[in-house]
């Protein structure tokens, strides 16, 4: 049975970016902007999904920095969206403290539909230009740009 799902953006923000769009995250934890992002991904791409619900993932990640971890979890996160037509809902992310970094993420795998008049921006790809995920005075900040 198909439920209407709407991305919490709470903690990101978008910017423009020549043809293309930042999206940036913010939280207390570098797991908290992650999952953030990764929502903030999908507020691009449609103010509203209608999902079903496939059962849990596991996704494991490992980088030798931050910024890395995050340019992979968003391609991984494009990579559900267009080839699976799969979502990430109850995004709960553990991420190690030292390098090699190790994110683990656990979620909810939902086959996804765009409603008529909720579609957003086509996303290509995730950049590596000016991406960071990093300690900042108010907590953790991340930023991504997206190629549309």
């Amino acid at each position: 049975m198909m439920t209407v799902f709407q991305p919490d953006l709470e903690g990101t923000a978008y910017g423009d970016h020549t043809a293309d769009i930042w999206l940036v995250g913010s939280g207390d934890s570098p797991g908290i902007v992650l999952s953030r992002m990764v929502y903030g991904l999908y507020g691009a791409v449609a103010d509203r999904f209608e999902i079903e619900e496939k059962g849990k993932t596991r996704i494991v990640l490992e980088a030798n920095s931050l910024d890395l971890i995050l340019v992979d979890l968003i391609s991984e996160a494009l990579f559900y969206l267009d080839a699976e037509r799969e979502i990430l809902t109850n995004i709960q992310v553990d991420l190690s403290k030292v390098a090699p970094f190790r994110l683990i993420l656990d979620a909810v795998e939902c086959h996804y539909e765009i409603p008529k008049g909720a579609e957003g921006l086509e996303i290509k790809a995730a950049t590596y230009h000016g991406a960071y995920l990093k300690s900042v005075v108010e907590g953790w900040e991340g930023r991504i740009l997206l190629d549309i």
